[in-house]
């Protein structure tokens, strides 16, 4: 709905497999109640959002659920293109999902209500938040007077992301942690801005983490997280 849509503007949903209610998900309830309002013959209806549960639809005569791709929707022709490869998560009423499951040929896993919060903050974290990390990285480096750096370092990120999916992340991890070398680590919170720094610690902290799964000694997780923890001044 790229509208409001008023009950007396609203036919139903003639005869069909599957309904997909394809909105904003503060206007999940709205369309649940535009699907009451009228006929609704299809087998099944679905939303695509991936923080709000099927149940968000309130109660309807057919069988409900959350069908959410792994996919970023920027750009609608590349977004169409990822949805072949893309992990769908389901949720939502049993008869709705063993429907889906048998009807669309998608690559799925199911999860529960109670789990999407988690399951899309993880969502945002590999995505969204990697460009908030490109940006911070960008200020960083504009700020020593580099300019149009933001698309290298996209790039440098691009790399980076194509190692985890060929390797995985442990094995994938490049860079001081994987080295256990603290006096970069610790010279990097040192000419960080003082915003940045809990950004760099938390995320140095996990990629110490990861290096000792593949490198046990000489990688010292003690001394590089007492590092991690204490240097900066905060």
């Amino acid at each position: 709905l790229d509208r409001p849509v008023r009950h007396g503007e609203w036919n139903g949903i003639p005869a069909c497999d599957l309904g997909v209610v394809a909105v904003s998900d503060n206007a999940i309830e709205h369309a649940g109640a535009l699907l009451r309002s009228g006929p609704c013959s299809a087998r099944a209806v679905a939303h695509l959002s991936g923080a709000r549960p099927a149940s968000a639809l309130g109660s309807l005569s057919i069988p409900r659920a959350s069908l959410h791709p792994l996919v970023a929707m920027r750009e609608p022709a590349v977004a169409l293109r990822a949805l072949d490869q893309a992990l769908f998560t389901l949720e939502g009423d049993e008869t709705a999902l063993e429907f889906l499951e048998s009807h669309l040929s998608l690559r799925s896993q199911r999860i529960r209500a109670d789990q999407k919060p988690r399951y899309h903050a993880a969502a945002v974290m590999a995505s969204n938040l990697v460009v908030a990390l490109v940006a911070e990285a960008t200020e960083l480096a504009e700020s020593i007077g580099l300019n149009d750096c933001e698309a290298a370092l996209a790039e440098l990120a691009a790399v980076a992301l194509e190692n985890v999916r060929a390797r995985g992340a442990a094995q994938g991890l490049t860079g001081p942690a994987k080295r256990g070398d603290s006096a970069v680590l610790g010279a990097h919170l040192q000419a960080l801005p003082a915003a940045m720094r809990p950004i760099y610690r938390g995320l140095s902290l996990r990629a110490v983490e990861l290096a000792r799964v593949f490198r046990p000694p000489p990688v010292s997780a003690v001394p590089l997280n007492a590092l991690l923890l204490y240097v900066g001044g905060e």
